[in-house]
C-alpha cells in the first residue's frame, strides 16, 4: 500500500472516529434531556392535574392484584382460588410488576421507578427522531432540538398516563416509540442486521393484542422502503407473530379465550358500532386536544409530499419519514376500528403523543432555514418563535390543568377502594361483594370479590356481546347478577349522604329499581373511624353478622339515582 493510500485510510478512520464521538456526545445530551424532561414534566403533570394520590389509577391496581397473585403462587387469578381469568391490562407489563412483588410486598416504588425509566426511554426516543430528521433534512440542529423539547413539555397528558397511572403505558410508548426508531435507522443507515428491532417486534404482541398488527405494519413498511435489506425486517415480523402465537396458545390452554378478558368485557360484538364508537374517539382527539389539528394536517401534508416524491422520481431517498407518520395514522385507526376509550386525555393515543408535533417541528425548523427566515430579521424570528412557544405552553398546560378534576377522580376512586377493603375487613363473617371499581379494593380485601362490570370476571364478560351503555364499562348482566347474587353491592365510590342528601344509585339504576332486589337487598352506610361508604347489603347476610355497630340502615326511600 502506497503512503498517500495509507494516509487516506487511517483519514477515513479518523473521521469515521470523530463521526462516532460526535454521535455518542449527541446521544448524551439527548439522554441527559429526555431524564430533565420526563422529571420536570412527571411533577407539572402531578400538579396541574390537581395533586392525585401518588398510588396510581384503580385498573392500576387491578394489574397489581394479578401480580402480587402470580409472585405468591396463586396463578393469573383475580380473587386467590377463583376462577383463571385475564383482567389485566397488558399481559408483559402483569409479569413485570409480578417480578416487583417477588422482589418486596410492598413495591410501589419500583413500579413507579420503571415507568419512569420507561417514559425517559419514550421521551429519548422521540427527541433521537427529531434529532435524526434533522441531520438527514439538513435543519439548523439547536432551533430544531428546542422546538422538539417545548412541543415536549406541552404534552403534561402523556406525563401523566406514563409516569402516574402505573399503568403499561410508559413501557408500551417506550417499546412503539424505539421500534420506529430502530425501523427509520434501518431504512436511513443501511445496516445489515438489528437484534433490537427484532426483539423489540417479539415484545409488542405481549404488551397489548393490537402490537401485533402495528409491528407488521411498521415493519412491512420498513421492507418496502428498504429494498434489496428486508432480512432482519421479515425477521422482526417472523419474531411478532411467533410471539403472538405462543401467547394466545397460552391464553387458550390456561384461560381457555384466544384474548384477554377485557377485550370480551369492553369490545360490542356489533363492529359498526364500535367503529362509529371509535370514530367519535379520534374525532374528540383531534377537535379537543391542544394543537391536535395543527399536528396531524402536517403529518398528512408530510405523507403526501414524500409519496409523491417516490411516485414522481422512482426514487426512496429520504422517505424513512414515512415510518413516523405510519405509526401516528396507524395507531388512530386501529383505536378507530376497536371502538376507543373513556379515560381523560387519550390514553389509547398516549404511546405516540411524543411524536405526534414531530412534523410540525420539523416545518418550523424548515422555515427557519428557507427564504421566508431571510426575510426576516433575527431578533423577529426569535420574537415569533418565543410568542409561538408560550402560546403552545399556554394553551397545552392550561387545557390540562381545567380537566383536574376529571383527572384527580381515577386516583381517588383507587383511594376509597383501597380504605374500604381494609375497614370491611373487620366484618364477620366475610361477605362476597360487586363491585364497579374493582382495583384498590382488591388489593386490601380479603374476600371474595365479584366484578359487576365483568373486566375480572369471565361469566358477566361474556353474558351479552352486544355492549350497551358507558363506554368499556357496558358488560353487566342482570341474569348472571342473579345466578351469583354477591352478599354486599359495595358503593364505595360514592361520598355518604348528608342529612338531606340523597344516596346516588348510579351504574345499575335498572337492578336497583326491581322488585325482588329491594325486598333481597338493604341500603346501609358503613361508618369507621377511616371513613363512610354506601351499601346495598343482603339481608340473609346482615343477619348472621356478629357485630352491627359500623353498619346504618337507610330507608329505600332515601336511595334514589342523582
Amino acid at each position: 500500500m502506497s503512503l498517500e493510500a495509507s494516509s487516506m485510510s487511517w483519514l477515513s478512520r479518523a473521521q469515521d472516529l470523530l463521526s462516532r464521538t460526535i454521535r455518542a456526545g449527541a446521544r448524551d445530551r439527548l439522554l441527559i434531556a429526555s431524564v430533565a424532561i420526563s422529571a420536570l414534566m412527571g411533577i407539572v403533570a402531578w400538579l396541574l392535574g390537581g395533586r392525585p394520590p401518588l398510588i396510581g389509577i384503580d385498573d392500576a391496581a387491578i394489574t397489581r392484584s394479578y401480580a402480587e397473585n402470580i409472585a405468591n403462587g396463586h396463578g393469573f387469578v383475580y380473587n386467590i382460588g377463583g376462577e383463571r381469568v385475564e383482567g389485566a391490562t397488558s399481559f408483559l407489563w402483569t409479569l413485570i410488576v409480578a417480578v416487583a412483588y417477588a422482589v418486596t410486598s410492598t413495591p410501589a416504588f419500583l413500579i413507579f421507578a420503571t415507568c419512569f425509566v420507561a417514559t425517559v426511554a419514550a421521551t429519548y426516543a422521540a427527541l433521537s427522531l427529531a434529532n435524526h430528521f434533522g441531520n438527514l433534512y439538513r435543519l439548523p440542529s439547536r432551533p430544531l432540538q428546542w422546538a422538539m423539547v417545548v412541543a415536549l413539555i406541552g404534552l403534561p397528558g402523556f406525563y401523566l398516563w406514563s409516569t402516574l397511572s402505573l399503568m403499561e403505558v410508559a413501557v408500551w410508548a417506550g417499546v412503539l416509540l424505539w421500534l420506529i426508531v430502530r425501523c427509520v435507522e434501518w431504512i436511513d443507515e443501511e445496516r445489515q442486521s438489528d437484534l433490537a428491532m427484532i426483539a423489540l417486534a417479539a415484545s409488542m404482541p405481549l404488551l397489548r393484542p393490537e402490537g401485533v398488527a402495528m409491528a407488521i405494519g411498521l415493519l412491512g413498511l420498513t421492507a418496502v422502503l428498504s429494498p434489496g435489506r428486508i432480512r432482519a425486517p421479515l425477521f422482526a415480523i417472523g419474531a411478532c407473530v411467533a410471539s403472538f402465537i405462543a401467547l394466545t396458545g397460552f391464553r387458550l390452554a390456561y384461560f381457555g379465550y384466544p384474548f384477554p378478558n377485557t377485550y370480551y368485557a369492553k369490545v360490542s360484538a356489533d363492529r359498526l358500532q364500535n367503529f362509529m364508537d371509535g370514530l367519535k374517539y379520534i374525532i374528540d382527539y383531534v377537535l379537543q386536544a391542544p394543537g391536535a389539528q395543527i399536528f396531524i394536517v402536517a403529518w398528512a401534508v408530510i405523507a403526501v409530499i414524500v409519496i409523491r416524491g417516490i411516485v414522481k422520481n422512482r426514487s426512496l431517498s429520504g422517505t424513512s419519514i414515512l415510518i413516523p407518520a405510519a405509526a401516528v395514522f396507524g395507531v388512530l385507526a386501529t383505536y378507530a376500528a376497536l371502538g376507543g376509550d373513556h379515560f381523560k386525555y387519550w390514553r389509547f393515543i398516549a404511546p405516540i403523543t411524543p411524536i405526534v408535533p414531530l412534523a410540525s417541528v420539523l416545518a418550523v425548523a424548515w422555515l427557519l432555514q428557507s427564504k421566508f427566515n431571510a426575510a426576516l430579521s433575527e431578533g423577529t424570528a426569535r420574537w415569533a418563535l418565543g410568542v409561538l412557544a408560550v402560546g403552545w405552553l399556554g394553551i397545552s398546560l392550561l387545557h390540562y390543568h381545567q380537566s383536574r378534576f376529571v383527572i384527580v377522580r381515577e386516583y381517588v376512586i383507587n383511594e376509597r377502594g383501597l380504605k374500604f377493603g381494609e375497614a370491611f375487613n373487620e366484618l364477620k363473617p366475610a361477605a362476597s361483594i360487586g363491585v364497579g371499581a374493582a382495583g384498590g379494593v382488591a388489593l386490601t380485601y380479603d374476600g371474595p370479590i365479584r366484578d359487576m362490570l365483568g373486566l375480572n370476571w369471565t361469566e358477566m364478560a361474556h353474558a351479552n356481546p352486544i355492549k350497551i351503555g358507558f363506554r368499556n364499562h357496558a358488560s353487566f348482566d342482570r341474569r348472571v347478577f342473579w345466578a351469583n347474587q354477591p352478599d354486599v353491592v359495595a358503593l364505595f365510590n360514592r361520598q355518604c349522604p348528608t342529612k338531606d342528601a340523597l344516596l346516588w344509585a348510579g351504574q345499575w339504576r335498572s337492578l336497583y329499581l326491581e322488585k325482588q332486589f329491594r325486598i333481597d337487598y338493604e341500603p346501609v352506610l358503613f361508618k369507621t373511624n377511616g371513613g363512610c361508604w354506601p351499601l346495598l347489603a343482603r339481608k340473609s347476610w346482615l343477619q348472621r353478622l356478629e357485630n352491627r355497630q359500623s353498619l346504618q340502615s337507610i330507608a329505600w326511600e332515601r336511595f334514589m339515582d342523582f
